[in-house]
């Protein structure tokens, strides 16, 4: 079965509360949001590991109410010395809402990002009755697990991949990996892998030799294991494709449909969006085994990941204050 990507409706805007993602927002005293693959992995991480630590005793001690009050001036600070941050949120929102930003909307997609990266204490230590969670395309989903094969998940920075994760609370046949790069936001990533050694094995770091990387995803998908990408970042050398995202050109990382397609393996995209406290997760097939013909292959790629680029771009409109690239994701 070729993959076909069926490109969802466009759903109203929403500026609701906040969610968070898999990287801490970073700082540069530059004018203006800078962009590219360099980039993002060359911002200095944010935060201390006091701070983590006094967050995370909040969280698991005083409830999550307690902990999404407390990060509200903690956010506020933040909004006003992270000038880098701030400007690219501002392009970003004005872009996909095709007006200018407030510094009210601005603010409100900061709390959103500390919200759903506090969040993960819950995830990462089984207190998933302390989150809201409803989970949306299951039965596809539940399908292709029956099979018994592993599979692709294209995630990205949009919502909470923590939240994702905790399907396998539902579904156990589903064993997720994921592919990080651990050097990226090191004291945030040795925090959570002290708290949840799960989470520490479920990490695929990219930063090793071709072989190595490949050899990992080969045989987490033997084993029936689900490899989850974030698919909207590249990293220095991979191959890229320009795709039309929210107006403009972006590149995104074919490495992900390469691999798909390698392995014939079932590709579900995710979107684990944080809309009004709660978080709303969609798991959507792509395929049941993706394949792309010789013929023609470049360009029949390119049109897949130009497919995925539009479902990700529909569903950062329907929930903005989600999208957690704070640099300029379009000046490539």
């Amino acid at each position: 079965m070729s993959a076909r990507l069926r490109h969802p409706a466009r759903e109203p805007l929403q500026h609701g509360p906040p969610d968070a993602s898999m990287h801490s927002v970073p700082q540069d005293p530059g004018r203006r949001p800078a962009g590219g693959a360099a980039t993002w992995r060359e911002r200095p991480e944010a935060g201390t590991v006091l701070g983590i630590r006094i967050l995370e005793w909040i969280a698991l001690r005083l409830g999550r109410r307690a902990l999404h009050r407390v990060l509200i001036p903690v956010t506020l600070y933040f909004l006003l010395v992270r000038g880098f941050e701030r400007r690219a949120s501002r392009q970003f929102l004005a872009r996909v809402t095709d007006r200018p930003a407030s510094l009210q909307q601005i603010f409100e997609h900061f709390l959103t990002f500390a919200r759903m990266s506090a969040d993960r204490f819950y995830f990462l230590t089984e207190r998933v009755g302390s989150v809201p969670v409803t989970y949306h395309g299951l039965d596809a989903l539940g399908r292709l697990v029956d099979q018994g094969r592993g599979g692709i998940f294209l995630g990205s920075h949009i919502g909470s991949f923590e939240a994702a994760r905790c399907i396998s609370s539902r579904h156990s046949g589903v064993v997720m990996r994921i592919v990080l790069d651990r050097a990226v936001n090191r004291k945030l990533m040795g925090r959570l892998e002290a708290m949840n050694r799960d989470f520490a094995s479920a990490v695929i770091d990219p930063e090793q030799s071709a072989a190595g990387f490949g050899l990992k995803i080969a045989e987490a998908l033997s084993d029936g294991q689900w490899v989850g990408f974030l698919a909207d970042r590249h990293r220095p050398g991979d191959r890229t494709v320009s795709c039309e995202f929210l107006g403009g050109r972006a590149k995104f990382p074919l490495g992900p449909f390469l691999i798909a397609a390698a392995f014939k393996a079932p590709d579900v995209c995710i979107f684990p969006l944080f809309i009004e406290g709660r978080y709303e997760v969609y798991f959507e097939v792509v395929s049941s085994s993706f394949t792309v013909p010789r013929q023609d292959r470049e360009a029949r790629l390119a049109e897949y990941v130009q497919a995925y680029a539009d479902r990700l771009a529909a569903h950062v409109r329907r929930a903005p204050c989600n999208w957690f690239n704070f640099y300029d994701f379009w000046a490539d």
